[in-house]
């Protein structure tokens, strides 16, 4: 009988045996693991490797698993729900703007002076940015930013101390 999934205590297997994940380790292990092996005595299978939206068993696909219990696969950057706000400004003080000489920084703040209302409240009164924000999403969509440019954007921030 198979024990109960337990993220970190599992394993995931590609159907070309290649490459088997296991999360205990946080690493790609070998069939022959002890570990590995004393798990499967113990009467659990792995599961097979995740696929992404394409098809395709990737390394991203493993960490779209592994995010929502805190895990991360090694060699993956994950996007933080959330960075502080002094973060957020210095990170887009430190990314040039759409105009020569300017920030983005500078970019935000013209957006956010002409929108006005609730977007100028939380843009001087938010303590934190949450990726999946409205007025983060409507003010990266103003300046014309990818969903993978604000990903950037908040990894980097999640680096500095503030």
């Amino acid at each position: 009988m198979s024990k109960p999934f337990n993220p970190l205590d599992w394993y995931w297997l590609k159907p070309d045996g290649a490459s088997l994940f296991g999360s205990k380790h946080m690493a790609v292990v070998a069939a022959d693991d002890t570990d590995y092996k004393a798990w499967i005595a113990d009467g659990s299978a792995p599961t097979l490797w995740p696929r992404d939206e394409a098809g395709q068993q990737t390394d991203a696909a493993m960490q779209s698993v592994l995010a929502p219990y805190g895990l991360v696969m090694p060699g993956q950057t994950v996007v933080p729900d959330a960075v502080t706000s002094a973060q957020a400004k210095i990170q887009c003080l430190r990314t040039p703007g759409a105009e020569s000489g300017k920030t983005l920084l500078d970019d935000i703040t013209a957006a956010v002076q002409a929108d006005g209302g609730e977007v100028e409240i939380w843009f001087t009164e938010a303590r934190t940015w949450e990726r999946s924000n409205p007025y983060v999403e409507s003010l990266s969509t103003a300046l014309k930013l990818t969903a993978k440019q604000v990903d950037g954007l908040f990894i980097a921030a999640a680096t500095i101390a503030a």
